[in-house]
């Protein structure tokens, strides 16, 4: 009613007003300058304002600059994010991949370490390594696996065909039933007790996936009504069913799934952190097993572009917050093409019985 909007209206604005100190949980959310959300909290007067996240650099260096500078608009001394870009984030990512220059790489760990002194009174970091000591061991593999000829045939002959819609959408339908079939080579090998989470972007790729294991699987995507999607929850967690399959961004925060102990990624994110926080649904306080993460992507794919620019993400975000300079494999051409050769082959993070997978033959997933 007009007269609750004007109410809130009212509380709103004297908090905004008289409160001493704002806390902002999941602060990378208000990451873009022009967002609503942040100049919401940005109206706030407040002397002081703390903000938590554990995902500090969602996609790149001038996301920090966002972060940061509403947490404290002092931090950086009134440097615009014009400046910033020019004098950290720029020379920064330069010098994470492969190919920089001796030069590249020297000037991005030295404004990377000015960086953090310049920031050292405002941001109050603790590494990965504290949780590794409270929960079991995390065992990531990453999972490249081939078309079948078939499904060759019909991404080829879209692709010849120069039409790019149809193309695309005969690419996203093919590759979608091939990762439903990924999955169910996974799925197929869990144990007596194991239980899993599979997670997708496409709710069509997890309704298929569901369907191969019906009356043990349940799919969270974000048309789930609020009472559907805790009651999926509890099912799981009580082991009435032992697969659980989310869409990425509907479930990728939020939720607790400590029964899971293999995560199954099914598309690689653009946004890594995503692909983190849908890990750490299942590695979590909580958790009592080792925990196995199966990271899947098709090689000749945007699939592998994808892990790669990925993988240059991270290396970024370790080398800021936790002063670790990764060495990276990947070129500024690969991070920015669309696919890569067959020969380009991710291998296994940590050796399993499952790390056979990553260079079986189309064969297995056949079926």
């Amino acid at each position: 009613s007009i007269s609750n909007q004007r109410k809130h209206s009212r509380v709103l604005h004297n908090l905004q007003s008289n409160a001493q100190l704002l806390i902002l949980d999941e602060v990378h959310l208000l990451k873009t300058l022009t967002g609503q959300k942040r100049k919401l909290a940005a109206a706030f007067k407040t002397p002081l304002r703390w903000g938590l996240t554990g995902t500090p650099l969602p996609n790149n260096v001038g996301e920090y600059y966002g972060i940061v500078t509403l947490v404290d608009s002092k931090a950086l001394g009134g440097l615009s994010m014009t400046q910033f870009h020019q004098d950290f984030a720029a020379p920064i990512e330069r010098g994470q991949y492969a190919d920089a220059t001796d030069a590249e790489k020297t000037c991005a760990r030295e404004q990377t370490a000015v960086l953090r002194r310049s920031l050292a009174s405002t941001v109050l970091h603790k590494s990965g390594d504290v949780l590794k000591r409270l929960l079991p061991e995390k065992k990531e593999h990453v999972l490249v696996y081939r078309y079948c000829a078939e499904d060759g045939v019909q991404l080829k002959g879209s692709i010849d065909a120069h039409n790019y819609l149809n193309a695309q959408s005969t690419v996203d339908r093919v590759l979608r039933r091939v990762k439903v079939r990924v999955a169910s080579a996974l799925l197929d090998r869990m144990e007596e007790g194991d239980a899993t989470l599979v997670f997708s972007d496409h709710p069509d790729t997890l309704h298929a996936v569901a369907k191969r294991y019906q009356g043990l699987a349940r799919v969270l995507e974000g048309q789930t009504a609020t009472t559907a999607r805790e009651e999926m929850i509890s099912e799981f967690q009580r082991g009435e069913v032992d697969i659980l399959c989310i869409s990425t961004r509907a479930g990728c925060t939020s939720i607790n799934c400590q029964r899971a102990n293999r995560v199954v990624l099914l598309d690689p994110s653009e946004n890594p952190t995503q692909d983190h926080q849908a890990i750490c649904r299942a590695w979590r306080m909580g958790q009592r097993r080792p925990v196995h993460v199966f990271r899947c992507a098709a090689v000749d794919t945007v699939d592998i572009r994808v892990l790669q620019r990925g993988a240059i993400k991270s290396g970024v975000a370790h080398s800021v917050t936790d002063a670790q300079h990764i060495r990276s494999q990947v070129t500024k051409a690969d991070a920015h093409t669309d696919a890569t050769s067959g020969a380009f082959q991710l291998q296994p993070m940590s050796s399993c019985p499952d790390a056979a997978l990553a260079t079986a033959d189309a064969a297995l997933f056949e079926g």
